[in-house]
């Protein structure tokens, strides 16, 4: 059995932008906050600069990505940890 690869997911919160398409007067205006946001996904790569998360696999490509600033994080836990081989893969292998 080949081995392809070991992914960890992760549930991560994030602040982000805000923003409001609506009128309203100035003194609400200046009591709006920034976004909390939620993720839970799958760490393909982080740096200084960045976390890239995705959901989806196939063999060599992946689907479902978001990139989050690393200087956005509030809270990162790990959840959990897969390991995908080759035979994950093989399309006859879920056949009936």
């Amino acid at each position: 059995m080949a081995h392809k690869f070991t992914v960890s997911k992760y549930e991560c919160w994030w602040e982000d932008a805000a923003s409001y398409a609506d009128w309203k007067p100035r003194e609400e205006a200046v009591e709006d906050q920034l976004s909390i946001c939620f993720t839970e996904g799958y760490l393909i790569h982080k740096d200084d600069d960045r976390h890239i998360f995705v959901m989806s696999f196939t063999s060599d490509d992946v689907g479902d990505e978001i990139v989050i600033p690393t200087r956005n994080i509030k809270l990162i836990r790990k959840i959990g940890t897969k390991t995908f081989d080759k035979r994950d893969f093989d399309y006859g292998s879920y056949k009936n």
